[in-house]
């Protein structure tokens, strides 16, 4: 237990901090800007929900706050933004284009005086599309230095540089098992200007943001993924890139009829979704697995 006084959990202490801090590097961020969750539902559910938990603190009616969300979000940002309306909130979803971008005109055309928050995924996860994160968030600080910008990262730092003044975010979700480091354990980066308030109950760690006694060998094994691949980060992106467009040609000459949603020059370099006309995905889905490949 890091929390604890003896000699061990000093040591404890010692390596959470160091964890703390590697990845804090890799964040271009300060340690103190990084609270450790238990992966990235609940870093989506802290950023999101943290925001409007402190307005609720601050006796700001729900009915006077605005809110935007890109319509293709994991589940575990839009469940956030139901519970938002529900508590009476007004939530703009943007809806991307033909190619899956959400446009910083768009973005920019949602804003109300009173918006409090954007949430954008930084990849999204099923089409690999990159979002222009930096150009939407200089957007929306021309009109306004009030309102908040949460990013959750996903995979994409896998093969992008994830530093976050480059991206001009305040808040960044983060999932280990994405990077593969070990799951059970994630992070949010949260900038000096942002004050969010507690989702969970308990114990005072991670700034008194996350309760719970914080997983010591998690944390480390997380830090040690992410040093990892950032070292990985251009070779791997090259290598995946190759594969990834060799496999799209082969698989359009082999089947002529299918459809490839994903835009191979702006997506991630290791994603690419396709659609087969006239063919039940659960079909196509069973058949790979018998013959050994999982989806």
């Amino acid at each position: 237990n890091p929390g604890g006084i003896h000699a061990e959990g000093v040591l404890a202490k010692r390596s959470l901090a160091a964890s703390r801090e590697k990845i804090a590097i890799e964040l271009g961020c300060k340690a103190r800007e990084v609270v450790f969750v238990s992966g990235g539902t609940e870093a989506n559910n802290l950023s999101i929900l943290g925001v409007m938990r402190k307005l609720q603190l601050l006796k700001m009616p729900m009915q006077d706050t605005h809110w935007i969300v890109s319509s293709i979000e994991h589940p575990s940002v839009l469940e956030c933004f139901s519970e938002i309306e529900r508590c009476g909130a007004d939530v703009t979803y943007v809806d991307p284009d033909e190619r899956g971008i959400i446009s910083p005109e768009k973005i920019v055309a949602a804003l109300k005086p009173h918006t409090k928050l954007i949430s954008i995924a930084w990849a999204n996860h099923e089409l690999g599309v990159i979002q222009p994160i930096r150009t939407i968030a200089r957007a929306v600080r021309a009109h306004t230095a009030e309102t908040l910008i949460h990013t959750d990262a996903g995979q994409a730092p896998l093969y992008l540089h994830p530093h976050v003044h480059t991206l001009e975010v305040d808040l960044m979700s983060i999932d280990s098992g994405k990077l593969y480091g070990p799951r059970g354990i994630g992070a949010v980066y949260i900038s000096d200007r942002t004050d969010l308030a507690r989702v969970m109950y308990g114990g005072g760690q991670e700034r008194g943001l996350r309760a719970g006694t914080e997983n010591v060998a998690l944390a480390a094994g997380f830090a040690a993924a992410f040093e990892v691949i950032s070292k990985e980060r251009l070779d791997e992106s090259h290598r995946m890139k190759v594969l990834r467009d060799d496999f799209a040609k082969k698989i359009q000459l082999m089947l002529p009829q299918i459809q490839l949603n994903t835009d191979l020059k702006l997506s991630l370099p290791h994603m690419l979704n396709i659609s087969i006309p006239g063919i039940q995905s659960e079909y196509v889905t069973l058949s790979l697995d018998s013959a050994g490949f999982g989806i």
